[in-house]
C-alpha cells in the first residue's frame, strides 16, 4: 500500500514545466523539412545523448502538418514527449495546434500507431492533434477511412512500467482504440482533449471503437477530466475482465456525444477494494451516450459479465457503469446529466411491425449502475436516484447520431435494406465547397441481425461507388480539422465545426459540484431549450398555521412533484414575509421525482400574518407560489405555562436528507445546560452546535454541514446527540439522538 500511495502522489505532480530540465528539439513539418516523415525525424534523433538520457522533448511548430508513415517505437523505456512552444506564432501566424497524419507506407499500409511503446516508458502529448489517416480537407483521401485499424498511443506487454499524459490534444480516426495499455502503466492522465471517430466495422467489429482500452493492467491513478468524446461504436473505457484494479479513477467534467455503446459505456472491471481509493464519476454530460440501449442480445451481453448480475433470461445484465462485485469500493457518483435526443428515442423504439428486431426493454430506461454499486452507495447514505439526471439538450454543432448503423443492427439478416442518401466529403465546414465531392447513392443490402462480426459482407455491400473504403452504413465521420477548429472558425473564415456548447432544460452553467459548467468546461451553457418545460405540482398550494405564540415556531411542509420527462430545476425559493421561512432554497427534482420543502412560521407580534412562498424554476416564466397565513399571539405572564414544553425532546431535523444546511429543533421544560453535537457513524465527533446554559422553551439551531474546523463534510449519515441537564439538579438529565443524511 505504501508503494501505491507514493505512486499516487507521484502521479498527482506529474505535470511539471516541460522545459525545466528537458533538452528540446524543434522539428519542422513535412513541407519545411524536405518532405521528411515525423517518425523518421525522431528515429534520426534516437541515438542522441538527450534521447538516450531520457530528457528529450520534441517541439512541433504551430500551423504545421506532420506526416508519419510508420509508428514511433522505443524499446528501452525511453520517454516520448511532444509539445509546442507557447510563444510560437506558427508557420501561418494562425497559432493553431500542429497536425499529425498517418499516410501510406511504401507497402501501401497505414501506420496503425502514432506511438508504440515497449518496456514501459513515459508518453506525453501536449497541444498536438493526431489522426490515423490523412483525409478530406488535409489533402488526403477519404477512401482510407475503412482501412485504418490501430491505436494512436499503445503500451505493449513487454517489461517496464508506462505512464501516459495527454493534455490539450485532438485524437482522431483510428478504428481500434485511441489509447491502449496492454502493458502495466502506473498512471493515465488525460485532460482537455477531444476524441473523435472511434471504430469501424469493415476492418474490425462493433467491439472496436473505444476511447481507452486499458485491458488487464494495474493502474494506480486514472484521471479523465475536461474531455469530449464524439462518435464511438463501443465503450469510452474498457477494463473488462481485469485481474488487476484501477486503484483511483476520476471521470469528471467530460462530454460524451453519439456513443453507440455496443459493449457498454464505462466498463471498469476490477477497481479498488480497500476503501481508500478515489472512485469518482461526477459533473459529466452525456448525449445519446448508450444509443443502442439495454437489450437481451447475448453477443452484446457477454461483455457485461463482470458484475455477475443477470437479467430475466439469465444473460448478463446491462448497465452504463460496470465493475466487479465490490462491497468496499468508495464510490462518488453524482451530478451527472444525460439526454436522449429525438433521434436517439426513435431508434430505441424500433418496432417489429416495421420490420425490426425490437429492443427488449423499449418501455424502460437503461440501468445506470449495477445492483451492487447501488447497494454500496445506499449503504453510505448516498442518493442512488441522483447519480444521473435526465435533461433535454440541444448542442450547437455535433454530427448526427449513427441512426442508420443502429437500424442496421436491429434489422434481421434476412430483411433487405434500401440505403438512399448523399455522401459529402467531411470537410471542416461540412459543405464540400472547398474542393470536396458530393455523391448521391442508392444501394441495397441486408440487415445485421444483432451480430458483431467484423468485415461483414452485408456491411461491405453498402460501399459507395467510386469511394473505396466509404460505406453508407457507417456513422457520420468528420475530419481532424472539423474537430479541432473551434473556436478558430471565425479567424479561418469557416463555420459548422465541432461546438458542444449547449442549451438545456435546466440551468447547468454553474451546476457542477465545483461551481463550473456541467460537462467539458471548455464548452458553455447558452440557455434553455425552447418549448421544453418541466412540471411543478405542489401537494399543498396554501398553508394555515393557525395561532402560534410569539416565543414559539411551527412548521409544515409541501411536496413538489415533477411528473415530466425532464428535470425540474428550482433555482430559488423565497418568502414575501420574513416570519415565514423555507428550506431548502434550491433543488433539482429528477424526472418523475419529488422534493419536500419545510415552511416555518415564527411570529414576532400579535395579529394575522400573510405571505407567499415563491418558487423560481424552469417550468414557466410565471413563478409558482404557495399562500401562507398564521396568527401571532403575544405570550403574557398569565399564559406562560402553555408556551413552555412539558418534556425534553430532540425533534427530527428538517430537511432530511439535506444539502448543505438543516434545522434542528429541541424542547427544554426547564432551564438547562445543553450540548448538541454531531458525530459520524463511527462515533467520531464532527461538530459542536450548542454548548450553553439555556432557558426553558422551544429552541432551534442550524447545522451548515461543516465540521469544527469549518470544512464542509462529505455525503453520508451523521448522528446528532442532545444532552441536557436541568440547572441545580444533581440527577435530572436527558439524552437523545437522531440520524441525519447529507447528500451532495
Amino acid at each position: 500500500m505504501k508503494q501505491r500511495t507514493h505512486l499516487l502522489w507521484f502521479a498527482l505532480v506529474l505535470i511539471v514545466p516541460l522545459f525545466a530540465s528537458a533538452q528540446t528539439l524543434v522539428l519542422d513539418d513535412y513541407a519545411h523539412s524536405s518532405s521528411q516523415y515525423l517518425n523518421n525525424l525522431v528515429a534520426a534523433d534516437s541515438s542522441s545523448a538527450a534521447f538516450l538520457a531520457g530528457t528529450r522533448v520534441y517541439v512541433l511548430r504551430k500551423d504545421g502538418q506532420y506526416l508519419f508513415n510508420g509508428p514511433m517505437s522505443t524499446y528501452q523505456g525511453k520517454p516520448m514527449v511532444f509539445t509546442v512552444d507557447p510563444t510560437d506564432a506558427g508557420y501561418s501566424n494562425a497559432g493553431l495546434n500542429p497536425e499529425c497524419y498517418g499516410v501510406l507506407s511504401s507497402s501501401k499500409k497505414l501506420p496503425g500507431y502514432f506511438i508504440q511503446m515497449q518496456n514501459g516508458g513515459k508518453v506525453e502529448l501536449h497541444n498536438i492533434n493526431i489522426s490515423g489517416y490523412r483525409c478530406g480537407d488535409a489533402g488526403g483521401s477519404d477512401s482510407l477511412i475503412g482501412y485504418q485499424q490501430g491505436v494512436i498511443v499503445g503500451f505493449g506487454t513487454a517489461g517496464g512500467i508506462g505512464r501516459l499524459i495527454v493534455d490539450g490534444c485532438v485524437l482522431h480516426g483510428v478504428n481500434g482504440n485511441h489509447l491502449r495499455t496492454d502493458g502495466i502503466v502506473d498512471s493515465v492522465i488525460v485532460t482537455n482533449t477531444i476524441f473523435g471517430d472511434m471504430g469501424n466495422v469493415n476492418p474490425s467489429n462493433f467491439g472496436a471503437g473505444k476511447g481507452f482500452d486499458l485491458r488487464d493492467v494495474d493502474i494506480v491513478y486514472c484521471k479523465i477530466q475536461n474531455c469530449t468524446f464524439i462518435n464511438a461504436q463501443d465503450r469510452i473505457i474498457r477494463h473488462y475482465q481485469s485481474k488487476n484494479p484501477i486503484h483511483n479513477l476520476i471521470f469528471d467534467h467530460n462530454t460524451v456525444v453519439n456513443c453507440m455503446g455496443y459493449h457498454g459505456f464505462l466498463s471498469l472491471g476490477k477497481v479498488d477494494s480497500t476503501g481508500t481509493g478515489i472512485l469518482q464519476i461526477t459533473n459529466n454530460l452525456f448525449v445519446d451516450h448508450f444509443a443502442l440501449g439495454a437489450d437481451t442480445a447475448y453477443i452484446r451481453q457477454v461483455e457485461f459479465s463482470d458484475p455477475g448480475e443477470y437479467d430475466a433470461l439469465h444473460n448478463p445484465r446491462m448497465a452504463w457503469v460496470l465493475t466487479n462485485r465490490n462491497d468496499a469500493a468508495n464510490w462518488n457518483i453524482q451530478n451527472n446529466y444525460y439526454a436522449i435526443t429525438d433521434s436517439g428515442a426513435a431508434v430505441r423504439s424500433l418496432k417489429a411491425s416495421d420490420g425490426y428486431i425490437p429492443r427488449a426493454y423499449t418501455t424502460q430506461e437503461d440501468p445506470f449502475l449495477t445492483w451492487n454499486m447501488n447497494k454500496v452507495l445506499a449503504a453510505k447514505g448516498k442518493d442512488t436516484t441522483a447519480t444521473f439526471i435526465k435533461v433535454k439538450v440541444e448542442m450547437a454543432s455535433v454530427p448526427p447520431l449513427m441512426t442508420t448503423m443502429i437500424r442496421w443492427v436491429y434489422t434481421p439478416r434476412t430483411t433487405a435494406m434500401t440505403l438512399t442518401g448523399t455522401y459529402v466529403d467531411p470537410y471542416y465546414n461540412g459543405t464540400g465547397v472547398n474542393g470536396g465531392v458530393t455523391i448521391p447513392y442508392n444501394l441495397s443490402t441486408y440487415g445485421d441481425g444483432k451480430q458483431k462480426n467484423g468485415g461483414d459482407q452485408f456491411f461491405k455491400n453498402s460501399l459507395i461507388p467510386s469511394l473505396s473504403g466509404v460505406f453508407a452504413l457507417d456513422y457520420n465521420r468528420k475530419s481532424l480539422e472539423w474537430y479541432a477548429y473551434y473556436p478558430y472558425e471565425s479567424l479561418l473564415g469557416v463555420g459548422n465545426v465541432l461546438n458542444c456548447s449547449y442549451k438545456s432544460s435546466i440551468n447547468l452553467q454553474s451546476a457542477g459540484t465545483d461551481g463550473k459548467t456541467i460537462g467539458d468546461t471548455r464548452w458553455t451553457w447558452t440557455g434553455f431549450v425552447a418549448g421544453v418545460n418541466a412540471t411543478f405540482s405542489a401537494s399543498k398550494t396554501s398553508i394555515d398555521f393557525g395561532t402560534v405564540n410569539t416565543n414559539q415556531t411551527k412548521k409544515d411542509s409541501t411536496v413538489v412533484t415533477n411528473s415530466s420527462a425532464v428535470a425540474l430545476a428550482i433555482t430559488s425559493v423565497t418568502s414575501s414575509n420574513t416570519v415565514f421561512t423555507v428550506t431548502p432554497t434550491t433543488a433539482t427534482v429528477a424526472a418523475g421525482g419529488s422534493q419536500k420543502f419545510y415552511i416555518t412560521f415564527a411570529p414576532t407580534a400579535s395579529g394575522t400574518q400573510n405571505g407567499k412562498i415563491v418558487f423560481a424554476d424552469n417550468t414557466a416564466e410565471i413563478h409558482d407560489t404557495i399562500s401562507v397565513t398564521g396568527n401571532g399571539n403575544v405570550t403574557s405572564v398569565g399564559n406562560l405555562s402553555i408556551a413552555i414544553p412539558t418534556v425534553y425532546q430532540l425533534h427530527e431535523n428538517y430537511p432530511n436528507p439535506f444539502n448543505p444546511s438543516t434545522t434542528i429543533q429541541y424542547d427544554l421544560p426547564k432551564q438547562s445546560i445543553v450540548t448538541l453535537k454531531v458525530y459520524s457513524l463511527l462515533g467520531q465527533e464532527i461538530a459542536t452546535l450548542v454548548n450553553d446554559d439555556q432557558a426553558a422553551g422551544y429552541h432551534q439551531t442550524v447545522w451548515m454541514g461543516k465540521d469544527n474546523s469549518g470544512k464542509l463534510v462529505s455525503s453520508g449519515v451523521y448522528i446528532v446527540r442532545m444532552f441536557a441537564k436541568a440547572d441545580g439538579s444533581a440527577n435530572e438529565s436527558f439524552t437523545q439522538i437522531k440520524k441525519m443524511l447529507m447528500l451532495k
